[in-house]
């Protein structure tokens, strides 16, 4: 988290920081059961000291669901691909057994 972003040397010759000149930054990691899954990166181009202590605790409380949701949807996505490559075989013995 940087509070001020413009006062950071590290980022001076940047060139998305020279065009965009961001004030505030939070980056953190997505977090499910131990695993990154995701990245976050937000900013605030007009105010210094944006994301407080309060404001992190509830976009960590938001990011969380959100890392939820994306390992429930990659779940999701590989019962799919499972249930197809099932329904393929069930074919292909059905095939077979002709």
């Amino acid at each position: 988290m940087l509070d001020d972003a413009t006062a950071q040397t590290d980022f001076i010759a940047d060139l998305y920081f020279i065009q965009q000149q961001p004030k505030s930054l939070l980056c953190t990691s997505m977090l499910n059961q131990g695993k990154i899954i995701g990245l976050l990166y937000l900013e605030n181009p007009l105010t210094i000291g944006a994301f407080t202590s309060d404001r992190t605790e509830v976009i960590q409380l938001l990011y969380t669901q959100a890392a939820i949701s994306l390992e429930n949807a990659r779940l999701y996505q590989e019962s799919q691909n499972y249930g197809q490559q099932l329904e393929r075989s069930l074919q292909e013995l059905e095939q077979a057994q002709l």
